[in-house]
């Protein structure tokens, strides 16, 4: 008997997020006293169709690790649309500590999201007949990703991070149209830009 694509979503979700995990206590081993304090401000996008995310958040870094967390806003209206946890592990360093490669993972809870501008046009011209505001439909979703980057670390106090990863999100809508265009959930990938500001380090 196949399993539904719902089954298979969770099955991925499930994994990821096992595999955050399991890089986060692996790095515990690794835990130095290099301690600091970032404000960070990411711009991502994502396939879920809800456009994409701006995100200001405070960074904790122990080492290796770094734990950050912050509320997420749609560029959609600058919508508030809920929170972001993510987590960063440094995987190996330039000589001059000028670049690093990091492994990433990512978790974001919309409690209220609209979907994007493409997504409305694509959702109108799809059902023409009916005379809905899609404009106005807000979403409950979660989502998590997975994946890799690169750190540029141009002076000590400033760096910027881009990464990419895979991952699933889930529209947790009980109601949700699945005659829609948008798909209730799917396995998309997120892509991320981060601007870094390092302001305390003990």
């Amino acid at each position: 008997m196949k399993k539904s694509n719902t089954s298979l979503l969770k099955e991925t979700f499930t994994k990821i997020f096992i595999t955050c995990l399991l890089i986060i206590f692996c790095s515990i081993g690794s835990f130095g006293q290099n301690r600091s304090l970032s404000i960070e401000i990411a711009s991502e996008k994502t396939g879920n169709g809800c456009g994409g995310n701006i995100a200001p958040s405070l960074s904790f870094s122990y080492n290796k690790s770094t734990f950050i967390l912050g509320p997420n806003f749609q560029r959609k209206r600058m919508n508030f649309s809920g929170v972001q946890l993510n987590y960063r592990f440094s995987v190996v360093k330039s000589y001059n500590e000028k670049k690093e490669i990091f492994l990433t993972g990512n978790l974001t809870y919309h409690t209220s999201a609209y979907m994007s501008d493409s997504n409305v046009e694509i959702e109108k011209s799809s059902h023409k007949e009916e005379n809905f505001n899609y404009n106005e439909l807000r979403f409950k979703v979660i989502e998590g990703y997975a994946g890799f980057g690169l750190k540029l670390n141009p002076t000590k106090n400033f760096s910027t991070a881009f990464s990419t990863g895979l991952g699933v999100y889930n529209t947790l809508d009980k109601n949700y149209d699945r005659e829609m265009f948008r798909e209730k959930a799917a396995l998309v990938l997120q892509v991320r830009f981060t601007l870094i500001y390092n302001f305390k380090t003990w």
